[in-house]
């Protein structure tokens, strides 16, 4: 994938929000499977997700309850944490 250039007004903020962005680590949050109102979802607690932002200074990355169809060793070798 070929990235291209921010052009334009705000170009400069959102490469300092994004270069900001990149210096937190990205720590996975496993979703559990819920019905609601018939429809499924996946879902995590907001409480994990505020525990990674506001302790661990994370980026929160919900991955979602696939089991072995989103090949999850690959994703978790993204991840500095989990």
């Amino acid at each position: 994938m070929r990235l291209r250039p921010l052009r334009g007004p705000g170009a400069d903020r959102s490469f300092r929000a994004m270069s900001k962005a990149a210096s937190k680590p990205l720590i996975g949050l496993p979703a559990c499977n819920k019905h609601i109102d018939g429809m499924p979802y996946h879902a995590v607690q907001d409480k994990y997700l505020r525990a990674v932002v506001e302790a661990a200074g994370g980026l929160p990355l919900v991955i979602p309850a696939f089991g072995g169809e989103s090949e999850p060793a690959r994703l978790i070798e993204m991840l500095d944490g989990l």
